[in-house]
């Protein structure tokens, strides 16, 4: 709006969004809740955008070409100087791959879709989010492509004299129930599309059409109280939401009515109510307020790159600096760019022009960083290519399980959706590979083999789910496993599967040690996971699953290996000076945290079953190592990369010649 109807209040509130975000950033434990400061953020966009569209229609003033100009001085400047920072810093110190992804992200958030390819890539091996250090764009694409739409139904809208409050209430509704239905089905759709979120915009739209007509009367005493409570009520609807929700929360959902409500009081109260006035028009809130937008843009790329290149977590006072360097960063963008750009330069269309080239290029360049698969002659990969032994996967066709009749007689769709199979002509022997995400990261080894000496593989992979009978989780951090995982009937469908395949050996896997300490599952139903259902679930069913399959063929059971305490990494950064020691953990811890699935193993004794114990090449009597002879191991702290499975090729090759 203009600076008539200025709101310092609302700068305020724009420092109590940012602070959540950054804190929750870079102090997660301590505010759990701190993601919902993007939908306090989309509540005062949709309010302020929306008030000035409102105003200039009701005045016959709006222009297409005068509105989008201003969303590119006031989006683009800060944006440019953050992704060409992105792409200098990651030219110095990524890796191929990772330079890679970034160049993708760079050239989806200067096209403003960075949530719908952030939707796309979801998945159990995608890179974590901490590592991508334009993650936080995702908000920003779904801004950009509410206000693609926003203004022209606007002016339609009013164009024709349709009631637009009657319009803004159902399409609220219609967004609202989208977005609580969706999360239920498909949370990280929910959470990434535009037409889940664009309620929170709207609730904005109807504060701003509702202060136009129907005011708060500043100088009526009797509202005083009335605007006081309105504000309370909005700060402790916000502090809940900060405090209550977390990383397992169904959000959006129903939840983001707490943020957003919230936010909505606090603005419907007006500058004057007791919350406003005192607590969010304060000097230190206005600041933090007016560079809120860089302050947005700067703090996650600094902590991201921190975390890549210490390639753990980091320390409590390094985040606190990296937060002082992003104010100063965001404090230097506004007094520099921004205020000069939306002021003194606001009056010149070739400003508009210049920024839209430019953002055009970087973009172009992210593009062509991706496609160059991340430009692999920098300096740094090279410095790193003599720790990184790369392995040219040979592998036969493959094709979905549900296409072979064989296969998929009698087997529900639920199981023939986790299974592929890489065969041509006709094999010699088939192998059944069989477990969750760990068998996805064995692969390569079995599929080499399947080429050189024309076998079939069955790959059937569930992440995030054990391969035992009966078992289930409760509680699920990869939700896409909920589809399958919930009512423990998926392994049942698959010994069928499997049985369909007629196998000559099965080759059965899975972070066996992980379940039984961490990822807690029952056999029981209507129980809720914990330790003591583990324990009967694994005690029960491991030996009952590995006599089942050993039924059906020979059988190999991949033992534990470790699980290392941060993500290995072969990155040398010559012009930093900077390399760091591939990470390692004690042998007698690693004996310990397996020693109880292990001695269910010991209890099965059973001529058909063979046990292979990865730990054997990766361990020695005192440490577990990340990187051995050269090779590195671990794609992150679990697991394998294709070239540490090559490792094992002829022990496995020994088993198949035993038949």
């Amino acid at each position: 709006m203009n600076n008539k109807n200025y709101r310092p209040d609302i700068d305020g509130l724009r420092a109590l969004a940012v602070l959540a975000v950054v804190f929750f950033h870079a102090f997660p434990a301590r505010m759990p809740g701190g993601f919902i400061g993007v939908d306090i953020f989309f509540v005062i966009s949709g309010y302020l955008i929306s008030g000035i569209i409102f105003k200039e229609l009701a005045a016959g003033e709006f222009s297409f070409l005068h509105f989008y100009s201003r969303r590119v001085r006031r989006i683009f400047p800060a944006l440019f100087l953050v992704l060409l920072a992105s792409c200098i810093a990651g030219w110095v110190v990524l890796l191929a791959d990772e330079y890679a992804l970034l160049g993708k992200h760079v050239a989806a958030g200067a096209g403003f879709i960075q949530n719908l390819v952030l939707w796309a890539e979801s998945g159990y091996f995608d890179q974590a989010a901490d590592l991508k250090p334009l993650l936080h764009l995702w908000s920003l694409g779904v801004e950009e492509q509410f206000y693609i739409f926003w203004p022209v139904i606007l002016w339609v809208l009013a164009k024709r004299r349709l009631n637009i409050f009657a319009a803004l209430l159902v399409f609220t509704a219609i967004s609202f129930a989208l977005c609580v239905a969706l999360t239920f089905t498909n949370q990280t759709a929910a959470f990434y599309s535009p037409l889940t979120r664009f309620w929170e915009f709207l609730i904005g739209a109807w504060l701003a059409w509702r202060a136009i007509h129907y005011p708060l009367q500043r100088d009526d005493g009797m509202q005083e109280p009335i605007k006081n409570w309105l504000s309370i009520f909005g700060l402790v609807c916000i502090v809940a939401g900060l405090l209550v929700l977390d990383k397992t929360s169904h959000f959006p959902g129903a939840w983001a009515l707490l943020p957003a409500v919230g936010a909505s009081f606090i603005i419907y109260a007006g500058p004057q109510a007791v919350v406003n006035r005192f607590l969010l028009a304060n000097r230190v809130m206005v600041f933090c307020g007016l560079i809120s937008y860089p302050l947005y843009l700067w703090h996650w790329p600094l902590l991201s790159f921190g975390r890549i290149l210490e390639n753990q977590g980091l320390g409590a006072w390094v985040r606190l600096v990296l937060l002082v360097l992003a104010l100063a960063l965001s404090w230097a963008t506004y007094v520099l760019i921004e205020r000069p750009i939306r002021l003194r330069l606001s009056k010149r269309p070739s400003v508009v022009w210049i920024l839209t080239v430019l953002m055009v290029g970087i973009g172009g360049f992210g593009y062509w960083v991706y496609q160059q698969k991340g430009v692999a002659t920098r300096a740094v990969v090279q410095a790193s290519a003599s720790t990184s032994p790369v392995v040219l996967l040979e592998a036969p066709p493959h094709q979905p399980c549900d296409g072979q009749s064989v296969l998929a007689a009698g087997v529900p769709a639920s199981a023939l959706k986790l299974c592929n199979l890489y065969s041509s002509g006709n094999p010699t022997k088939t192998i059944v590979l069989w477990g969750d995400s760990t068998a996805i990261s064995w692969a390569p080894v079995f599929l080499t083999m399947a080429k050189q000496k024309n076998y079939a593989v069955v790959l059937i992979a569930h992440p995030s789910c054990p391969p035992i009978l009966r078992a289930r989780k409760t509680k699920f951090n990869y939700e896409s496993s909920k589809a399958y995982c919930a009512d423990g009937k998926i392994q049942e469908e698959i010994i069928r599967l499997i049985r369909n395949s007629q196998p000559d050996l099965i080759v059965w896997l899975a972070a066996w040690s992980g379940y039984a300490n961490t990822e807690f599952v029952t056999s029981v139903r209507g129980q809720t996971a914990d330790q003591e259902s583990t324990r009967l679930a694994l005690t029960q069913g491991i030996p009952e699953t590995m006599l089942t399959l050993a039924e059906i063929a020979r059988v190999v059971v991949m033992t534990d290996w470790p699980v290392m305490p941060r993500r290995p990494s072969p990155r040398v950064v010559s012009m930093l000076d900077f390399t760091r020691q591939p990470p390692t953990i004690s042998r007698p811890q690693f004996d310990l945290s397996t020693a109880y699935v292990n001695s269910i193993f010991k209890s099965v004794q059973d001529k058909r079953v063979t046990f292979v114990n990865p730990a054997e090449k990766i361990c020695d009597e005192d440490l577990c190592h990340s990187q051995r002879n050269g090779v590195l191991f671990y794609e992150d702290t679990y697991h394998i990369l294709p070239q540490a499975t090559m490792q094992f090729k002829n022990e496995i090759e020994a088993l198949l010649r035993q038949d």
